[in-house]
């Protein structure tokens, strides 16, 4: 939902996640937005883990990086 809110026009990179497979087909787009704004980066192992729940932690990084 947050990666609607984002303008387009921005140069997208090719993902380096090592689980980018995972990721949903309709959710590929806007996630390389926001990799590429800087907004998410996954986690230190170099996955997304697309399927796993977020902590409330990861969830106020995530607003703050919108910022």
């Amino acid at each position: 939902m947050i990666g609607r809110t984002q303008g387009k026009g921005y140069a997208l990179s090719a993902l380096s996640l090592t689980d980018a497979a995972a990721i949903p087909a309709y959710a590929t787009f806007y996630i390389q937005t926001m990799v590429s704004q800087g907004v998410l980066g996954g986690y230190t192992d170099g996955s997304f883990q697309p399927n796993a729940n977020i902590s409330r932690g990861q969830m106020a990084k995530i607003l703050y990086n919108l910022l």
